[in-house]
């Protein structure tokens, strides 16, 4: 039988919750790529029940440390899924932490979690947010978020209202 898509979130989301705290490099790997596939339902599909909570944990996870390929993949199709995900209910501030962390993150090797492809998409990114939000909301966001997190937005944040 064919498995419906709110059972695939689920089971995905088990996974991704189970090996969030994994020290086992396989693990690891699958557990990206089952991020990888929450975030593709979740673009796909967002009407689907339990889509909202599943798109607050992609956010969570993101950075992607580990399958370095699939991680640049992922954290390209966040960046351009960030006004869905907004509207599913994912804090902003949850949302610039995450693109932040992307960009000031690394592997275990040196390499950096952010292609130049998405690093060059981001301060567009960035600005379709910040004209999508109320100002209010956007400087409060901007406010709880770290003096490092807003070094790493840096120019790709739109100018403060």
């Amino acid at each position: 039988p064919a498995l419906d898509v709110a059972s695939a979130v689920g089971i995905l989301a088990a996974f991704v919750v189970a090996h969030g705290a994994s020290d086992d490099e396989g693990a690891l790997d699958a557990r990206t790529n089952c991020v990888s596939s929450l975030l593709k339902l979740v673009v796909c599909r967002p009407a689907v029940e339990n889509t909202a909570a599943a798109a607050g944990l992609v956010v969570e996870a993101i950075p992607l440390r580990y399958d370095l390929d699939e991680a640049h993949t992922t954290h390209a199709m966040f960046i351009h899924s960030v006004p869905l995900l907004l509207e599913l209910g994912v804090r902003l501030v949850e949302i610039l932490r995450a693109i932040a962390a992307v960009l000031l993150g690394e592997d275990d090797e040196g390499d950096p979690l952010c292609s130049d492809v998405t690093r060059a998409d981001i301060p567009g990114a960035l600005g379709a947010l910040n004209r999508q939000v109320p100002g209010d909301l956007w400087s409060s966001a901007w406010a709880a978020l770290t003096t490092e997190e807003r070094g790493a937005l840096g120019a790709g944040r739109a100018p403060a209202t």
